[in-house]
């Protein structure tokens, strides 16, 4: 377990309020290079943060087929995760219209309904390949809570780490709205139905870094 102050790795050091203590034991140790530079898909050499939109590399699916619609309608997806685009209202807009029109004049533009349910379809595939991928593996999470303040929702982030093919990766698990108050019991709970949702065992995680903040320290110490 970690927390702001201190690391356990079958030893407890300090951190001194980062992670330089962690990396140089990481290469001693465990011969893990953190400094290559980060590539946009799994598999290769780097720690990657691997997103949604960067795993569609992996499911080798654009032309499959050869159809130029289904290759389209894919790479509107992918263009929506990538840049984080409000996939609700952007085949509405007047700009996107302009653009498909000119490039492919024959193409029907998806209403946001359609453009939503394949949105909600790809997560979900892409979701499977990891939960494949994350099955039998040991690895470390992070996990933190925040707040939207434009919303006034609070949130609670939680981030796998671990390897593949001897390189480290990170992928974002779960981003869990609170509808609690904050209390340890309840974060506790949040983690475990996450991690079950994802299939990690318990046994399998080797530690927990999160802040010091009282009620998230003692979560993980209940979990």
């Amino acid at each position: 377990k970690i927390d702001g102050n201190s690391a356990k790795c079958n030893k407890v050091f300090k951190t001194a309020g980062n992670t330089t203590n962690m990396k140089d034991h990481l290469r001693s140790l465990h011969k893990i290079d953190q400094n290559v530079e980060v590539p946009a898909v799994p598999n290769t050499s780097g720690v990657a943060q691997i997103s949604i939109a960067e795993s569609f590399q992996n499911m080798a699916e654009y032309g499959a087929d050869g159809n130029k619609t289904k290759r389209i309608n894919d790479a509107i997806i992918y263009m929506i995760s990538k840049d984080v685009q409000p996939f609700v209202s952007i085949v509405e807009n007047k700009g996107f219209i302009y653009l498909m029109n000119t490039v492919a004049p024959r193409y029907k533009i998806p209403s946001r309904y359609l453009i939503t349910k394949w949105v909600d379809g790809k997560f979900l595939e892409m979701k499977e390949m990891w939960k494949r991928l994350l099955n039998g593996k040991t690895l470390t999470l992070t996990m933190d809570v925040w707040s939207d303040q434009m919303s006034m929702r609070s949130y609670l982030g939680i981030t796998a780490h671990f390897q593949i093919e001897l390189e480290m990766t990170s992928l974002t698990i779960g981003v869990l709205e609170l509808s609690e108050r904050h209390t340890s019991v309840y974060l506790t709970e949040m983690l475990e139905s996450c991690c079950k949702d994802w299939h990690i065992e318990k046994e399998l995680v080797t530690a927990v870094v999160t802040d010091n903040g009282a009620n998230v320290v003692k979560a993980v110490d209940l979990g």
